[in-house]
C-alpha cells in the first residue's frame, strides 16, 4: 500500500556546475518530499576520473558538500524532506564521510547511504583495457532499497538519470519491479526534470517570450498513485511550463520513442499526452511499459592522445576570409615546426570562422600523441596578431594548455555479474535486481519513411511550424521537431524527409556515410530525428565548438520546407 497519495520531487541541479542558488529557491516551496540532484554525464566521469588519478580520495562532485549540505542542511532535516544524488561519482563512500563530518560539525546525524557496484575498472567481466573510466548505469533498486533503510541521503556513482526519480517513487508507492506502466511513466517524469530548468523555459525555442528568466524556477514533480503527474515549479519563479516547453524535453536526448531502454524498464512515449490545467503546470500521462533488458549499459572512457583548443577574436571588415587566412597560416607554420623539432604532423585539426564578416571568432584546435607537440600552436596563435593579417585583437582566455583527448566507449555487461550494494560505511547489504527477460528491441518497431508534401506549395522556414530540441548520444545527435499546432504534425510529417535532414547537415558527418533515422511521437505531435556520426567523436574527444549538438535544433529551424501553399 502506498505511504502518500502524491509525492513532490523537486531537481536542483542539472549538471556539476549549475547554479548553487537552486536549493534555496525550491526549499521556497512548502510541499516537498524529495529534492534529486544530477551531476554526472559522460564527459564528467572522465573528469572524475582524471581528478582522482591525482588524489585518490577525490572523484566526486564536491560542490554538492558546499552548495547544499553545509548552507541547507539543517532546513532539509527539519522538513523531513530526502535528498537523493549521484554526486557520489567515482568515490560515494568518500563524499558519504565527508557528508558525515560535515554534518557533526553543524549538530548533525543525517543517515546517510551509498549505492555501489557501478565501478567497472579493473572488472574480470570487460574484456577492454586501459580505460580510464568503467561505469554500469544502475537503475533504482539502490537507491528505493537505502530509502527503505531509513536513508535521509542517498548517494549514487553512476545510475541512469530517470533513477533518481524512479527510486523515490518505487519507495514511495511501494512498488514492484513489473509494474512497467508505472515505471515508464516515473522514468519520463525523471527524464523531464533531469535536466533542471530546460522544462522550465530553459533552452526553449521561443526564449523571447519566457518571463522573468533571472530567476527561471527549477521545476518539480507531482506524482500520484495512478502514474499521471504533473509539472510544476515554485510560484512566484520566472521561467514558463507548457506544452511546448516540456514537449521538447521529451525529445531531448532520446532515440527510439517506441523503445527508450532503461535499466529498470524500456518505455514508450509514443502515446505521451500532454494537458495544461492551469498556467505554469502541465499534466503528462501515456507512457507504456516493457520489461527491461537483461544487461546494462556501460559508460567508459579512455584517452587517445591530446588535444588542444584556442581561440582569437579578429575584427574589421572582411572578417571570414581573414580569418581563414590565418587559421590556414598558423597551421601550417606549426606543421612545420613540427617537423623541425622531431614531431609526427598532427593527428587531426580544425580550423572555424564564426560570426558575421564584420567581426569573426577565430577557433584552431589539434590533436597529437604528445602535449608538448601541441603547445607549438598554444604560442603561435598570438604572433599572428603581429605577422598575418590585421585586425587579430585578442587572445580568448589567455594561452591554451594542451588537455586530454577522452574517447567514449559504449559497452553492454550483463546484470548477474554486478553486484549492487547499499552502504552506510558499517553495513553493507546487496541489492536485488530483478532478470526480467528480453526487452522489446528497437528493430521491432519499424523506423518512420516521409512522403511528400502534394498540390501548389511553398517554401517557408521550419521554424515557422515547429519547436525543436537536440542533444548528443555519444557521436551521434538526437533532434526532437514539435508541431506548434497539431494541424501542422501531419505537413512535417510528410514534408522532413530522413534525406532532406541528412543532406542539411551534410559537412557535420564524420563519413561518406550520411545516414539519419527517425521515428514518430504522434501523441505529441513531434517528430525524432537520430543524425549518427556527426560529432567528430563528441564530448572531450570532438575538436568541434559543438562536441554535443546542442546547437543542432535551432540550426535546422532555419531550413526552409515545402508546405501546402495558404497552410500559414
Amino acid at each position: 500500500m502506498a505511504k502518500s497519495e502524491t509525492i513532490s520531487i523537486a531537481c536542483a541541479s542539472a549538471f556539476w556546475g549549475d547554479t548553487p542558488f537552486a536549493v534555496g529557491q525550491l526549499l521556497r516551496e512548502p510541499q516537498l518530499d524529495f529534492i534529486v540532484f544530477d551531476y554526472l554525464s559522460e564527459v564528467t566521469m572522465g573528469l572524475l576520473a582524471r581528478a582522482q588519478k591525482k588524489d585518490p580520495t577525490s572523484g566526486y562532485a564536491a560542490d554538492f558538500l558546499s552548495d547544499v549540505i553545509d548552507p541547507y542542511l539543517a532546513e532539509i532535516l527539519k522538513r523531513k524532506i530526502r535528498l537523493v544524488s549521484n554526486a557520489g561519482g567515482l568515490n560515494p563512500e568518500a563524499l558519504m564521510k565527508k557528508i558525515t563530518e560535515t554534518a557533526a560539525r553543524l549538530g548533525l546525524s543525517p543517515r546517510v547511504i551509498c549505492v555501489e557496484g557501478d565501478d567497472l575498472r579493473g572488472s574480470p567481466h570487460l574484456t577492454e583495457k586501459n580505460l580510464v573510466s568503467a561505469n554500469a548505469y544502475l537503475g533504482a533498486s539502490g537507491i528505493t532499497l537505502a530509502l527503505d533503510e531509513g536513508a535521509d541521503i542517498v548517494l549514487t556513482g553512476r545510475i541512469v538519470d530517470t533513477a533518481l526519480v524512479v527510486g523515490p517513487l518505487a519507495h514511495s508507492f511501494d512498488w514492484t519491479w513489473d509494474k512497467f506502466d508505472l515505471l515508464a511513466q516515473a522514468s519520463l517524469a525523471g527524464h523531464i526534470i533531469e535536466c533542471g530548468t530546460q522544462c522550465t523555459g530553459g533552452n526553449f525555442t521561443d526564449w523571447h517570450l519566457v518571463p522573468n528568466n533571472e530567476d527561471v524556477g527549477f521545476p518539480i514533480v507531482r506524482f500520484a498513485s495512478s502514474g499521471v503527474f504533473t509539472v510544476e515549479k515554485p510560484p512566484g519563479t520566472g521561467g514558463l511550463i507548457n506544452a511546448a516547453t516540456v514537449a521538447e524535453q521529451i525529445v531531448y536526448e532520446i532515440g527510439n520513442p517506441a523503445a527508450y531502454i532503461l535499466p529498470d524498464v524500456t518505455c514508450d512515449f509514443r502515446e505521451v499526452q500532454l494537458s495544461s490545467p492551469r498556467a505554469n503546470v502541465v499534466e503528462v500521462r501515456g507512457a507504456r511499459g516493457f520489461a527491461p533488458p537483461d544487461t546494462y549499459k556501460v559508460s567508459a572512457t579512455e584517452q587517445r592522445g591530446w588535444r588542444i583548443s584556442t581561440t582569437a577574436f579578429i575584427g574589421g571588415g572582411n572578417g571570414r576570409a581573414k580569418a581563414k587566412s590565418v587559421g590556414e597560416a598558423i597551421l601550417k607554420r606549426c606543421q612545420r615546426f613540427l617537423k623541425e623539432k622531431g614531431f609526427s604532423p598532427f593527428t587531426e585539426t580544425r580550423l572555424e570562422v564564426l560570426g558575421s564578416d564584420e567581426e569573426v571568432l577565430l577557433r584552431l584546435s589539434a590533436a597529437h600523441e604528445k602535449p608538448d607537440a601541441l603547445d607549438i600552436l598554444a604560442k603561435e596563435i598570438a604572433p599572428a596578431g603581429t605577422s598575418l593579417a590585421p585586425g587579430v585583437a585578442n587572445l580568448l582566455g589567455g594561452r591554451a594548455h594542451a588537455i586530454p583527448r577522452m574517447a567514449f566507449r559504449g559497452l553492454s555487461i550483463e546484470k548477474e555479474k554486478i553486484q549492487v550494494v547499499v552502504s552506510d560505511g558499517v553495513k553493507r547489504q546487496p541489492v536485488a535486481v530483478t532478470l526480467s527477460g528480453r526487452a522489446q528491441s528497437e528493430s521491432e518497431v519499424a523506423l518512420r519513411s516521409a512522403g511528400k508534401v502534394s498540390g501548389a506549395t511553398e517554401k517557408v522556414s521550419l521554424s515557422r511550424l515547429a519547436y525543436a530540441r537536440s542533444g548528443d548520444k555519444g557521436n551521434h545527435v538526437n533532434v526532437g521537431v514539435i508541431a506548434r499546432e497539431p494541424k501542422y504534425f501531419p505537413i512535417l510529417n510528410q514534408a522532413l524527409s530522413n534525406e532532406l535532414v541528412a543532406g542539411f547537415f551534410s559537412a557535420d558527418f564524420d563519413s561518406a556515410e550520411q545516414r539519419v533515422e527517425s521515428w514518430e511521437m504522434p501523441g505529441i505531435h513531434a517528430v525524432n530525428f537520430l543524425i549518427l556520426n556527426c560529432l567528430g567523436g563528441g564530448g572531450t574527444y570532438s575538436l568541434r565548438v559543438d562536441p554535443q549538438g546542442k546547437a543542432f535544433a535551432q540550426r535546422l529551424l532555419h531550413m526552409e520546407i515545402e508546405i501546402p501553399k495558404g497552410l500559414l
